[in-house]
């Protein structure tokens, strides 16, 4: 029999049965050199495909290792997410078995959780089992299936295509209700009468809370499987088995959610699909989007992928007749859209990043207690550090790019670079953005011994600076990957600004996707054509 491990290796390996009767998608443990290690079934009947004409066996049993267990109370993996993780394998040239044993959450590919440590008493995973998953479902307590009377005319257009299965684009304005598209869409899917399941991704940890409240307001009792890095192992482990067995009808999850067996899944959404965030950038490198448009169609299913922005990729398909346009271009209430106006800075020059149009527009908002947003997608202080003296500039010895100067802590005492003329009331450090390589800052400049060493450029650290002295009673909250650093953290964060906390917030892309900010007057998008000098070529798409 053929067995798929989580190894580097190029295909599969053969097992002898022993005393075990196994089928395809069977749980077992199988010894890996000098280790024992989680592997699932792809072939049973391997041996009986390598006999020869002649009937001899041209590799013989006593040749093989045997299974040493086999997993019983693990749910077999089914067929189509076998599947599933084949496709992935070949199409993303990756070992088949480090994505169908290696996607398994951590907890159930640690063996010391599955075997019982008393050979008569339960292992960690029958006590997990008993707890949840072996419970019985709960049934959808929503019966009434008829559309939501909120919804607009466009909003019930969209829906009644979605009904049907296939690959359809919601392309909606900001505003226009696409979030409540999604929630009726999986209302009618789980109620529907049938014991269908819903997946639903989102880009960022931090878009999860709002949206688990969204759903579990339109589906009340419906117990929904919250999937992302965050969550603790074995959590993790307890949900992706209610959602093997069946019994979590809704999951909504980050990319890592996209390799979920859901024997029932019929509707897949992907809101902001354009994020880049939903590519794997290390490891098993994949795209989720385009694995929900795979996963739709091997099941027959329905996949929606919203956004105001789709991506190119995605227009593409659509000129290609291969998926369908739902359009809401107007704003759920009515409103109009937001005016834009572009700022020529060499008729109106930025002092320390910000027009004299910016200022007197964040002026005016403050003063009728409305909120401002700041984007600048620039982690740090300030891009480079320069000599004034020669042509030298901060760079990576690892990598050779340029390193990013941050302030670590206001509040710490100096570092030694006052000599720099940045504050020596604060502590700073050279960071490179490309492989997180740290260094101190320099005193002088390395090639000449020049002390004038000056930061070029701005990131959100001095900008949030800027904003502090020009409005000093504003109360003002800087917002990217150096303060936050865990969804939670993000999540009491946006519940400031919705409380009204802050006044103005500085940020990052971290808060461009899918907020919802009921005081927000005036967004500004500091520097923005910088973000075209960028070696990326979807940056004028991204900008």
């Amino acid at each position: 029999m053929s067995v798929a491990v989580d190894a580097p290796l190029p295909g599969v390996l053969d097992y002898r049965d022993g005393e075990f009767s196994l089928s395809h998608g069977d749980w077992v443990e199988v010894p890996l050199g000098r280790r024992e290690v989680l592997g699932v079934v792809v072939d049973p009947r391997r041996l009986e495909q390598l006999s020869g004409q002649d009937g001899r066996q041209e590799i013989t049993p006593d040749r093989l290792k045997s299974v040493i267990h086999h997993f019983s109370n693990l749910a077999p993996a089914e067929p189509k997410w076998l599947e599933l993780a084949s496709f992935a394998a070949r199409y993303y040239r990756k070992p088949f078995g480090q994505i169908a044993v290696g996607l398994v959450p951590k907890w159930l590919r640690d063996l010391k959780n599955l075997i019982p440590k008393k050979e008569s008493g339960p292992s960690n995973l029958d006590r997990l089992l008993s707890k949840s998953v072996n419970q019985p479902a709960q049934a959808a307590p929503i019966k009434n299936t008829t559309a939501d009377p909120r919804l607009n005319a466009e909003q019930l257009l969209a829906l009644g295509a979605i009904d049907r299965p296939g690959v359809h684009v919601l392309h909606g304005v900001t505003g226009s209700g696409k979030t409540r598209v999604y929630t009726e869409a999986a209302r009618r899917c789980i109620t529907s009468g049938q014991e269908k399941q819903v997946l639903v991704m989102v880009p960022e940890i931090g878009l999860t809370p709002q949206l688990v409240s969204r759903f579990a307001a339109a589906l009340p009792g419906i117990e929904i499987a919250v999937l992302h890095s965050e969550v603790s192992e074995r959590e993790r482990a307890r949900l992706w088995l209610l959602a093997a067995s069946g019994q979590a009808r809704l999951v909504i999850g980050t990319r890592l959610s996209i390799m979920t067996p859901m024997p029932h899944l019929a509707l897949l959404i992907v809101d902001e699909e354009h994020d880049h965030s939903y590519k794997q950038q290390e490891g098993m490198r994949y795209s989720a989007r385009d694995l929900a448009v795979w996963r739709a169609q091997q099941l027959g299913a329905t996949a929606v992928l919203g956004s105001a922005t789709p991506a190119m990729e995605t227009w593409a398909q659509l000129d290609k007749k291969k998926y369908q346009l739902l359009s809401l271009p107007h704003r759920a209430t009515g409103e109009p859209a937001a005016a834009i106006e572009l700022i020529d800075t060499l008729k109106d020059p930025a002092r320390e990043g910000l027009s004299l149009v910016s200022r007197q527009a964040i002026a005016q908002v403050l003063e009728q207690s409305g909120q401002v947003l700041v984007f600048l997608n620039r982690r740090g202080y300030a891009p480079v550090l320069s000599c004034a003296s020669c042509d030298w500039a901060s760079q990576c010895a690892a990598c050779s790019i340029a390193t990013v100067l941050h302030r670590i802590d206001k509040k710490s005492e100096s570092s030694g670079a006052g000599s720099t003329g940045l504050s020596a009331a604060s502590k700073w450090r050279l960071q490179c953005h490309h492989c997180g390589a740290e260094s101190a800052v320099p005193k002088f400049c390395p090639d000449c011994g020049d002390s004038d060493l000056s930061p070029i450029g701005r990131g959100v650290q001095r900008l949030e600076d800027t904003l502090a002295a020009e409005f000093p009673g504003a109360r003002i909250l800087r917002i990217d990957r150096d303060t936050v650093k865990q969804g939670k953290a993000l999540a009491a964060e946006i519940e400031k600004i919705q409380r009204h906390e802050v006044d103005i917030v500085v940020g990052t892309q971290m808060l461009a996707k899918g907020h919802d900010f009921a005081r927000m007057r005036l967004v500004i998008v500091a520097d923005a054509d910088t973000q075209l000098v960028n070696p990326d070529f979807r940056a004028p798409e991204r900008l």
